[in-house]
């Protein structure tokens, strides 16, 4: 009876010491470095060459500099010049171009959309121009999209 107790409370040691292990694996430091145990020890056989290299290699954090981060521009590349280029304008009719004013609309600028058209065998570049008009009496600007009278390309 003596001897099944003692067998008893030494495999309850034995337990507990595995708990107090993997307590210290779960909730301990979590730095690949940690301070190894005894059995943790004999568990990192092939970590030799690591260990060697660690001592022979002492950390100065002083000398390490690094080179400054160099942003790249944001958006999308542009097509290239040597495509071949359609253009399509999509302007305002003559009856629009006037302002309620009664005076008429200027031609202030342009907006310019490029689309990559890939036909088989054959590939180009559409632009969509939209020119901009103003009154030079009221302020105001008028362009083919803002009336819905021709759309963005799809």
């Amino acid at each position: 009876m003596a001897a099944s107790q003692a067998d008893q409370q030494q495999h309850i040691a034995q337990l507990e010491q595995r708990i107090r292990l993997l307590n210290l694996i779960i909730y301990g430091p979590k730095s690949e470095k940690k301070p190894r145990t005894g059995q943790e020890q004999r568990l990192s056989l092939f970590d030799e060459a690591e260990q060697t290299v660690e001592e022979q290699t002492p950390q100065t954090f002083e000398e390490v500099c690094t080179p400054a981060h160099t942003r790249g521009k944001r958006g999308r590349r542009p097509i290239p010049a040597d495509l071949p280029r359609v253009e399509i304008v999509h302007d305002l009719p003559e009856s629009e171009k006037a302002c309620p004013c009664g005076a008429v609309l200027v031609r202030i600028g342009e907006e310019v959309s490029e689309k990559l058209d890939i036909v088989p065998a054959k590939i180009q570049v559409i632009r969509h121009i939209r020119p901009k008009y103003a009154c030079r009496v009221r302020i105001s600007v008028k362009s083919a999209t803002q009336f819905g009278i021709f759309g963005h390309p799809g």
